[in-house]
């Protein structure tokens, strides 16, 4: 990527990623700098307008925040645009990356194959969606490394150029409809993670879904290397069983432990990739030794009771995957959802689910904005109704409790991070 043509800098959106690029580039004076806001006043277009720019020498990087919309509105002002991801991608050329997207499950893959990576004494970072920009690794670091690179459909959506060695699809169902409106054009921009794999790539792709023969037709024409992957499907290149804990993969059966359940599911996706780049070892398994998950995806935070934080369930879908990993530690849970619905999310499935599993799920105890709509959707369960989480009481409850909110935090809280924090306080205190 040839910088030096660029005089003038703009960027859309100030987020961590564009942040991370103006810290990068402004050690030098070699740009001018300037900020778009749609929460200001002044409208982007009025803002341009007054600053008349030379177009072939101004460069706009916008935040995965910004709808490709908003952005073309703005083409006319700009020689050149990119999201802020591949900027960083563009700017550092690294030799080998693996491009992680999926419904749910991108940031466990991408921590657990970066995990695995580094354990083989194969060099790996992680980077992208997870808020980690890969700007602010040392040179030591950056040298030489696998990028892992977890990337959302909002930053799919702005992807122009840059090809990955790897692509992996994690899981796919109605997600980010408030955004792409439509499932079928969700599914557009998640299957551009396939559309930018390099020729003879591979495709780690999740086939537990009604749109596999998108990505595969995608993936024919770049003669790549499929690696099924499936929960449900034994017939797939890669089963994971979930009730035993077990991954088959090619005449290897794998089993894990209850305490890696947060996880295990994830080295499905990351097996067949170590095996790409020519990591091979008897007990593979061995690579996920040391693994810390990150926080708040079915983490168990006490034994006993059995008391599991999934506040990282935003989507009910989500839920769905945590009761049928639930159930390969205990008996029976009392479940814990609530918070803000996303838009086009299946309640009619969930419920079905859940009806389904009601042998398992012993009391359901819903709180925040959707309580109202989803006690009505299970008002044949015994459901208590909470108006906040705060006001959960953990000494009314007796057995196993499953905590996976299948909605959003922003009804009662700034993200997943701090409603789980405060769930885990509840047991800590």
């Amino acid at each position: 990527m040839n910088l030096g043509e660029f005089r003038n800098i703009v960027f859309y959106g100030k987020g961590k990623s564009t942040l991370a690029i103006y810290n990068h580039l402004s050690v030098e004076d070699k740009f001018k700098f300037y900020w778009l806001d749609d929460a200001s006043q002044c409208k982007p277009i009025s803002v341009l307008e007054s600053l008349d720019l030379n177009k072939d020498e101004s460069l706009l990087i916008a935040s995965p925040g910004v709808p490709l919309s908003k952005i073309l509105v703005l083409r006319r002002f700009f020689k050149s645009w990119l999201s802020a991801l591949e900027f960083e991608l563009l700017l550092l050329n690294p030799s080998k990356t693996v491009a992680i997207t999926g419904s749910a499950g991108k940031t466990m893959t991408a921590e657990l194959l970066t995990h695995c990576f580094n354990s083989s004494n194969m060099k790996a970072i992680s980077g992208g969606n997870n808020g980690v920009s890969f700007l602010t690794y040392p040179k030591s670091k950056l040298s030489n490394s696998i990028f892992v690179v977890e990337i959302s459909s909002y930053q799919l959506e702005h992807h122009q150029k840059f090809t990955f060695d790897v692509a992996v699809l994690t899981s796919l169902f109605e997600n980010h409809l408030k955004r792409h409106q439509t499932m079928e054009k969700y599914v557009e921009e998640k299957s551009k993670v396939v559309s930018f794999l390099k020729p003879f790539g591979l495709l780690v792709l999740n086939i537990d879904h009604p749109f596999v023969d998108v990505f595969l037709k995608l993936a024919e024409e770049k003669q790549a290397k499929i690696v099924s992957v499936s929960d449900s499907n034994k017939f797939a290149d890669c089963f994971i069983d979930l009730s035993s804990l077990k991954i088959f993969y090619k005449s290897k059966i794998i089993p894990f432990e209850k305490r890696e359940v947060s996880f295990f599911d994830r080295f499905g996706y990351v097996l067949p990739i170590l095996e790409f780049f020519g990591i091979a070892k008897e007990d593979i398994k061995e690579f996920t030794k040391n693994f810390t998950p990150p926080k708040y995806r079915l983490e168990v935070i006490s034994e006993n009771p059995l008391v599991i934080n999934d506040s990282k369930s935003t989507t009910l879908a989500s839920t769905i995957r945590a009761i049928k990993l639930a159930k390969s530690l205990t008996s029976s849970i009392t479940l814990v959802i609530g918070g803000r619905l996303k838009t086009g999310d299946d309640l009619s499935g969930f419920k079905t689910f859940i009806l389904e599993s009601k042998n398992f799920i012993s009391r359901i105890i819903c709180f925040g904005e959707s309580a109202p709509v989803l006690t009505d959707l299970l008002k044949e369960f015994n459901v208590t109704t909470l108006q906040s989480l705060k006001h959960f009481n953990k000494e009314k409850i007796q057995g196993s409790i499953l905590f996976s909110p299948g909605c959003e935090s922003f009804d009662e809280f700034s993200d997943f991070e701090e409603r789980g924090e405060f769930f885990s306080q509840i047991f800590l205190s």
